[in-house]
């Protein structure tokens, strides 16, 4: 892709990209501390380690919760003018064609105001953290390309 085939560019900026970034270190603290309960339950007598055993769990998969949403979150989205779709996102991407996205809605994992976007497409989908006004304009500009999309908004 070159810098003159660019239609439309929506990095993750700002507080949202600083967002993103402290949801990992927090996903990454409730990892540990789960990791070193389950730990500190092996070594205690059986009737001790329900609890701090049933404590861990709950906190690594707290934390593999926001770290599935962390990796699964664009960082930057371009849309060329050719119809090629690219979402990048931490430490890998999905490119793809406009008319092959099928539906923009709502995360299911509602956080008032701010609930995420999602992309579905038919290689996969991803998460925007992006302020209502870019997600506007990334729907108008694939709605260009894909008049067929459905939106959720």
């Amino acid at each position: 892709m070159h810098d003159h085939d660019i239609v439309q560019r929506w990095p993750l900026r700002g507080f949202w990209r600083l967002w993103l970034w402290i949801s990992a270190g927090i996903a990454g603290v409730l990892a540990a501390a789960g990791l070193a309960l389950a730990v500190l339950a092996w070594w205690a007598p059986f009737p001790a380690t329900v609890i701090p055993l049933a404590a861990g769990v709950v906190l690594i998969g707290v934390g593999a919760l926001i770290a599935w949403q962390v990796a699964d979150t664009v960082l930057d989205a371009t849309l060329t003018d050719d119809g090629t779709l690219t979402l990048r996102r931490p430490g890998r991407e999905l490119r793809t064609r406009a008319t092959r996205v099928q539906l923009v809605r709502f995360s299911a994992l509602v956080s008032k105001p701010h609930t995420p976007v999602v992309i579905e497409t038919a290689d996969g989908s991803a998460r925007l953290l992006h302020p209502r006004p870019e997600i506007d304009e990334l729907v108008a500009a694939l709605r260009r390309h894909n008049p067929q999309l459905q939106v959720r908004l």
